[in-house]
């Protein structure tokens, strides 16, 4: 006879994932309560961080487009910074300035926005034209409407986060805006971790892994600030998630969206293009997990390879070139200043009808020949990062040893000891333990044992995690900058290592 005290099992469903939703509530209110603190003042307006400096002063000063023809020709873009005579150099990925952009002119009533700004038309800038490399633009094109003040406008949202009517869009205020969407995407980046780990492992592992990334030191502290890193860190989640979906039998919507994911994680920084391997080895488990679900798949092995191929080059890889495709789509779309995307140049084609037609006929978003400054800024970025350029900032990493370095920076202070040791020996133990169980599987399949072989035993999709954090520390682990941000794609990943750990040594130890 059932217990009154125990709810019918139809009914503990909805009321423990009532109770893990709620939790889960109250773990971001906490990550935001850290967040906001002092969020827009605790610098008194000094600009402690020089790359903010830099975010907040292109921010104020370029603006959004007025037809997307415009937006889509690098040479004329007004959000383009490489279009300004005093941003030559632009290295980062435009998503932040855009966004913050976007958002400040959008909660800026019109009445505070000039009505007319100068517009960007003439030759291109310094190294826009191959043929005219040395060539310096400085002069703006004639005055036209400001497009900010047809950007549709809510006098309630105005109303309640920018009561004083102040524009936004200028260097003093346009920080804090950038600051507030760090913030939220920061929030974003928890909830990920959370979505995550619930679908590898348990709401156990889902709800631990949000708390402790929202009380790490890392995302709290680069969440006060108006740089990249932070959105980069949740496209990067976001495409991991998907890529799990991937690797766990999902379909050609699950690698369409790891494919958007990933060119959305470009445009943030371009160095996360590697999130391209974790798609290669999410194709790879999925055609895995279809062979060992099959009646195939339980059978005595005889080494035949064959149907994991099948598997793999039938499905999997023409799913894999459609991520790949809307990857590059994705990028195109959200980081134009990285295309050409040039209309012939007379002076009958300067009106926004006619670059609008040229959206139509071809050019524009459809032409994808990269732009030869971001090729340029590229190179010289790279020289900065690996030491071939001797600058002054870049002096304090001199001396500085490979893996050892950024590994204690990130464990002692990014993390803080005790979380930082748990991530890596998690990463480390999850690895150990899933390859014996692999090795002691394919021993019993081998001498025959089927009654004794674990039947139902499927490549686990965590290992899209484990091969992500071990490429990304190798690769950026023996760079010769290595600021301790540049590892925060990686922080999501390892902490959910971390809390599978905890939840394991609880489950061993009998406390549960």
């Amino acid at each position: 006879m059932e217990s009154k005290a125990s709810p019918p099992a139809r009914a503990r469903g909805p009321r423990r994932t009532a109770a893990v939703w709620a939790i889960l509530i109250a773990i971001l209110l906490v990550g935001a309560y850290f967040r906001t603190l002092s969020l827009t003042s605790w610098d008194d307006g000094t600009g402690q961080h020089p790359d903010e400096r830099f975010f907040t002063d292109v921010a104020s000063n370029v603006r959004l487009p007025a037809s997307l023809g415009e937006l889509y020709d690098s040479a004329r873009s007004p959000l383009n910074p490489r279009s300004y005579v005093q941003y030559p150099m632009f290295v980062y990925g435009p998503f932040p300035i855009y966004a913050t952009r976007l958002a400040a002119a959008a909660l800026t009533p019109n009445g505070a926005l000039p009505e007319q700004v100068p517009s960007i038309s003439g030759p291109p800038r310094m190294g826009a034209d191959p043929s005219a490399p040395g060539e310096v633009r400085t002069d703006f094109g004639p005055l036209v409407p400001n497009p900010e003040r047809a950007l549709p406008k809510s006098a309630a949202l105005i109303a309640l986060l920018n009561p004083a009517g102040v524009n936004l869009t200028s260097y003093g205020e346009i920080v804090r805006v950038g600051r507030a969407l760090a913030m939220l995407f920061d929030l974003g980046s928890i909830l990920m971790v959370f979505l995550i780990a619930r679908r590898l492992f348990d709401a156990r592992v889902g709800l631990l892994s949000a708390a402790l990334s929202a009380l790490a030191v890392m995302q709290i502290q680069q969440s006060h600030f108006f740089v990249d890193p932070i959105f980069s860190t949740f496209f990067a989640l976001l495409a991991l998630y998907w890529a799990i979906r991937a690797a766990q039998g999902g379909g050609a919507w699950g690698y369409a969206a790891l494919g958007l994911s990933i060119g959305a994680a470009m445009a943030n920084r371009i160095t996360l293009a590697t999130l391209g391997l974790a798609a290669i080895i999410a194709a790879i488990l999925a055609a895995l997990h279809y062979v060992r679900s099959s009646p195939q798949g339980i059978q005595p092995s005889t080494f035949n390879l064959q149907p994991f191929f099948d598997r793999l080059l039938t499905r999997e890889l023409p799913r894999l070139m459609l991520a790949g495709a809307l990857t590059l789509l994705a990028f195109r779309a959200m980081s134009p200043d990285s295309f050409s995307g040039s209309l012939p140049s007379s002076p009958e084609m300067v009106g926004p009808r006619i670059i609008d037609a040229g959206l139509l006929q071809g050019k524009g978003f459809l032409d994808f020949r990269p732009d030869p400054r971001f090729i340029a800024n590229l190179g010289t970025v790279r020289s900065l990062v690996s030491g071939e350029y001797d600058f002054p900032p870049g002096q304090q990493w001199v001396g500085r040893p490979e893996y050892s370095f950024p590994w204690a920076n990130m464990v002692i202070w990014g993390m803080g000891p005790a979380l930082g040791i748990a991530a890596w020996a998690g990463w480390l133990i999850f690895a150990i333990a899933n390859l014996r169980l692999r090795i002691a599987d394919w021993r019993l399949r081998m001498s025959g044992n089927l009654q004794s072989a674990i039947s139902n035993l499927q490549p686990s999709a965590a290992w899209v995690l484990f091969v992500w954090v071990g490429f990304y520390f190798g690769w950026q682990g023996a760079q010769f900058a290595i600021t301790m941000r540049y590892l925060l794609p990686i922080y999501g990943a390892l902490i959910i290592f971390a809390a599978w750990l905890l939840v394991e040594l609880w489950d061993i130890g009998g406390w549960g």
